[in-house]
């Protein structure tokens, strides 16, 4: 070996050595910044599940959360009836036949109304009594309707108007024949004119 070639090998391997000595501080610095994210990673994990704990704890304990607020009865509760009752469930109640009504406008001139009604209940109770009366109740509805106007009846709110009247009329004769009974809603399932 020449001295020149002798001088590049001690150039490398310093080279080498600089290098290796570089590697093993970037590697040492590597370590210390893995074991600080390592520690950062543990605690975040430490809190996640203490927060878990503690919301699993409240949801789903039997024991009641300590407030400030002042203790209820239960039993005068219950006793009381509730202001805020749950609406049963409407029952429908269909009227079979059409009613047809002749209207007569002012220049006398025939026309004619059909209307198909469905009374809307809350309570079986009720439903048996219309049905028991259902003859009565055709009666009253045939004379309010063969009382309207054709004129009146050619506007939008008559409609309504009608729908009201035809309920008023229902509750007063139900309600000679049996108080208890409880219509909520006369619904016109079809209304024609002509």
């Amino acid at each position: 070996m020449t001295t020149e070639q002798e001088t590049e090998v001690d150039e490398t391997s310093e080279d080498f050595n600089l290098d290796t000595g570089d590697r093993s501080a970037d590697s040492d610095k590597t370590q210390q910044g893995s074991a600080k994210t390592k520690k950062i990673l543990m605690i975040v994990l430490v809190v996640l599940i203490s927060v878990s704990v503690v919301c699993y704890y409240f949801i789903f304990s039997d024991e009641p959360a300590q407030t400030n607020s002042p203790k209820i009865d239960v039993k005068a509760v219950k006793e009381e009836p509730s202001e805020i009752e749950v609406k049963k469930k409407a029952l429908y109640l269909p009227i079979e036949n059409d009613f047809i009504a002749t209207l007569v406008d002012e220049g006398g001139d025939e026309h004619h109304m059909v209307i198909t009604v469905t009374l809307m209940v809350r309570e079986n109770e009720s439903l048996k009594a219309i049905e028991k009366n259902k003859p009565l109740i055709i009666n009253n509805l045939l004379e309010v309707f063969e009382s309207q106007n054709y004129q009146k009846m050619q506007q939008l709110k008559s409609k309504e108007a009608l729908r009201e009247k035809a309920l008023i009329a229902i509750r007063e004769s139900m309600k000679s024949e049996v108080p208890a009974v409880t219509i909520e809603s006369v619904l016109f399932t079809k209304f024609m004119m002509d």
